[in-house]
């Protein structure tokens, strides 16, 4: 474990920055948004045999490869110190009346 407790604000953002580019050479993450959602596609798709969708499908995250349904999938991170933020409330689901998915995957990180 890492005791990142003395490290310069610039030396935290360097880390932080670094971590970022290793995850995605890990193919970890697809996006610079919180890693989040793309750990969670990974998730998904690996346990239950989905095929995830490129980043530049709006409506959908994956698509089964036995049924061809598609799948949105949400997640957050559940913050340790509830005082800081304790809703397990997941992003907004747009055009949700348009039907652009068949169904909704939810994944709370603690």
């Amino acid at each position: 474990m890492i005791d990142i407790s003395d490290l310069s604000p610039r030396q935290l953002l360097k880390l932080y920055a670094d971590i970022e580019v290793q995850l995605r050479n890990l193919k970890l993450i697809t996006s610079a948004n919180n890693p989040t959602g793309d750990l969670a596609e990974i998730i998904f798709c690996s346990a239950l045999g989905w095929e995830r969708a490129n980043k530049s499908e709006a409506h959908f995250d994956a698509a089964g490869k036995e049924n061809g349904k598609l799948y949105q999938i949400k997640a957050r991170r559940i913050i340790g110190d509830s005082r800081l933020n304790s809703s397990r409330q997941l992003s907004a689901l747009r055009g949700l009346g348009e039907k652009h998915f068949d169904f909704l995957a939810g994944l709370l990180f603690n």
